[in-house]
């Protein structure tokens, strides 16, 4: 729940990146899975099918705090990652969807403690700004979470790959 996997990068890379975030929430959430089940829950591409019957769903159903996140971050997914200017309904009811789940997103990053689980709402946050082109917002989230001087780790790259994104579009004119 990062990112989709058809911005064209090479196969490797987005699996190095798989496997490193896999093991980071392994490691991060004292997880039973293992990192193979992890990657493939998040990346394998399952069907609905495949995904409740997976391993890792198991898990995910008895921890609150993960099931609650990936929740969040699989309905940013569904309305970022499907928008569709050419099917105005659908299009114009997604757009409508970011503004809500902005606020609920800023919400629940301030009832959160756990520096983790924050950071993985801001990435959420980070893309909803993006896609909803509200520029104060996405460097706010950029600059907090992961801009320069803070912890590399494979969602600061992808951070950092929206930045590159916004400020090349911005030099194009096509951003605010």
């Amino acid at each position: 729940y990062y990112t989709m996997n058809f911005n064209g990068y090479t196969a490797e890379m987005l699996s190095k990146d798989e496997r490193l975030i896999a093991e980071e929430w392994k490691r991060e959430l004292a997880l039973k899975s293992s990192v193979e089940e992890i990657r493939s829950y998040f990346f394998g591409g399952l069907t609905p099918e495949k995904l409740n019957a997976h391993p890792f769903k198991k898990e995910i159903d008895q921890n609150a705090r993960l099931k609650a996140f990936l929740g969040f971050a699989k309905v940013c997914e569904f309305n970022i990652s499907y928008l569709d200017p050419w099917s105005d309904k659908d299009f114009i009811e997604r757009q409508n969807m970011l503004p809500k789940l902005i606020t609920e997103g800023e919400k629940l990053i301030k009832e959160e403690k756990s520096q983790f689980w924050k950071k993985k709402y801001a990435f959420q946050l980070l893309r909803l700004t993006f896609y909803n082109n509200e520029p104060e917002k996405f460097f706010f989230y950029y600059k907090t979470w992961f801009g320069a001087g803070k912890e590399k780790t494979t969602i600061d790259w992808w951070a950092t790959h929206y930045y590159s994104e916004w400020v090349t579009q911005k030099a194009i004119g096509m951003k605010a």
